[in-house]
């Protein structure tokens, strides 16, 4: 009994550290952000939302960016605003530009995977390295460099339509049935990766109908057994 009585009070001791902690960390994202401040942009969520919807994180911000152009996400320590406004974009990358820093605790966090790079610097630092860089991305260097990409892209394109054409050389080919062929492929390997089949009837002989393609008489009815089950 004291073995059991002890487990249960680390049980519940665990239990309630956890409520005390979520209910610390709840207080910290909820309060005093504005959240119905309509001088602020409205609030879509938590920054772990993006961790509930990881695996489809670009859809899942997409759908927000539907509903506000303009929107937060609320964090323990402060809010990440997100916008898709392009009198914003432009008010913050031209117009303003220089009221809108990293700032230090960014530099701090970037600085190992940047050193004082264009990405994390500000101010006079940020313009040397935009005047550095200037050099390699003026309009005739990124227009030749489109130009040799574009030619060496280009020729691969127009032998990969020109193996296809039937007009052309090589064997005429049927698109339609070559997509077909494949949705027969994946749905056929999704089938047996989630199911096993079992004949319906065992007692049933198969048996064939005398045709151009070997048809079986009467058809081949199967069970579908989920893999998970046992």
């Amino acid at each position: 009994m004291e073995v059991l009585n002890i487990i249960l009070n680390f049980i519940a001791f665990s239990l309630l550290l956890l409520f005390l902690n979520i209910s610390i960390l709840a207080l910290k994202i909820f309060t005093g952000k504005s959240i119905k401040n309509p001088n602020y942009p409205p609030v879509n969520g938590t920054v772990f939302n993006q961790l509930f919807y990881y695996s489809k994180l670009y859809d899942y911000q997409t759908e927000k960016a539907k509903k506000h152009r303009t929107f937060r996400l609320l964090g323990p320590e402060q809010s990440e605003l997100y916008t898709t406004d392009i009198r914003n974009i432009e008010h913050i990358l031209k117009t303003n530009f220089d009221k809108y820093c990293k700032g230090q605790h960014n530099q701090d966090i970037m600085v190992d995977l940047f050193g004082q790079g264009i990405f994390i610097v500000d101010g006079d630092k940020w313009r040397q390295q935009r005047k550095l860089a200037s050099f390699e991305f003026s309009t005739r260097v990124l227009r030749d460099f489109s130009c040799v990409v574009f030619r060496r892209n280009a020729s691969k394109l127009v032998r990969a339509i020109y193996k296809l054409s039937g007009a052309h050389a090589g064997p005429r080919i049927c698109l339609g049935k070559d997509f077909a062929y494949l949705q027969m492929k994946i749905v056929s390997i999704a089938l047996l990766r989630f199911f096993r089949f079992n004949l319906a009837d065992d007692t049933k002989n198969v048996t064939y109908r005398t045709m151009f393609t070997l048809h079986i008489d009467g058809g081949l009815h199967l069970c579908a057994i989920s893999r998970t089950q046992p």
